[in-house]
């Protein structure tokens, strides 16, 4: 893959353009300084010492408690664990994923130069300390001034999903399941699964806010979990604009009514060992619920 370089829109043109067409859970900002006061920095969830992990598992067991009436320890802890695995790394592939389908280049992200502020209720803030640079070959230069009337071309979706496994999954993403897995009793197959959920839950919003857009970020999708990769297997699409995983993020647990994830293996028949790609979604795709990790408070 060719050498990484600075990105088209370093003025924040590119980073405007992904909150501002697909929503809040995209939003990535860049800080003038490496050391941002109020932030903290992401690679801290995936070193035990920081205590940030178990913190942050113990604020989304209390809040999911406190909405169901009972106390913290009263709910499985296991269940919160996979929660807000689901929760921090939906917030962590959205903007990624709106980065590769906008410029048809995956960033080249890394844990030490991303921060964050904790916060629960909706997508935290999440920004660069210094301007990240897509991998792969550089496309045209953008139009000036505004978010981009549509996507860069994006021929070849197994290269982009390369690109987004070896920029995004491998660095920021394995260490925070590695670092879950290693402290908690929740298995890697369900991480990865809540991963593979998180990035079609992007795409899936993606091609509600961009019905032109749709196509490339289902495909991107489709290759990750055709492999190889760390998505490899772990779910497919059942319909154009619809993805079902192999695992479940363990979220029924929570009370008695049994509710399950719109793509939750337990929602219907596991998709085949091997999918073919759907057909691309429709113009105007019919509204849905948002996706899993945007409903619990992680």
């Amino acid at each position: 893959m060719a050498p990484a370089r600075e990105p088209p829109g370093e003025d924040g043109t590119i980073l405007e353009a992904l909150a501002a067409r697909f929503g809040p859970f995209f939003a990535l900002t860049v800080l003038p300084t490496d050391d941002p006061a109020g932030w903290a920095p992401v690679a801290d969830l995936a070193e035990p010492s920081t205590g940030a992990l178990a913190r942050r598992v113990d604020a989304v067991r209390a809040a999911l408690a406190a909405g169901r009436g009972v106390a913290p320890g009263e709910l499985e802890e296991r269940v919160a664990v996979s929660i807000t695995q689901l929760g921090l790394c939906a917030r962590l592939v959205a903007p990624a994923l709106g980065l590769t389908v906008l410029t048809g280049r995956p960033p080249a992200l890394d844990l030490l130069g991303l921060y964050w502020r904790d916060q629960l209720g909706g997508p935290f803030p999440l920004a660069l300390a210094r301007p990240t640079a897509p991998d792969g070959p550089a496309p045209a230069d953008p139009p000036p001034g505004g978010p981009l009337p549509g996507g860069w071309p994006t021929p070849d979706p197994g290269q982009l999903a390369r690109g987004f496994v070896d920029g995004t999954l491998r660095p920021l993403v394995e260490p925070l399941v590695a670092a879950t897995a290693a402290r908690y009793p929740v298995s890697s197959r369900v991480l990865w699964g809540n991963t593979a959920s998180a990035v079609a839950g992007a795409a899936k919003m993606i091609g509600l806010a961009a019905p032109e857009l749709a196509p490339a970020a289902w495909r991107i999708v489709d290759a990750l979990c055709a492999g190889p990769g760390p998505l490899a297997g772990a779910g497919a699409r059942v319909a154009p604009a619809r993805f079902r995983r192999r695992s479940c993020c363990l979220i029924y647990r929570l009370g008695p009514s049994g509710a399950v994830c719109e793509d939750c293996v337990l929602a219907g028949p596991p998709p085949p060992a091997s999918t073919p790609s759907a057909s691309p979604p429709p113009a105007s795709p019919p509204p849905a619920s948002p996706p899993p990790a945007s409903a619990p408070p992680a």
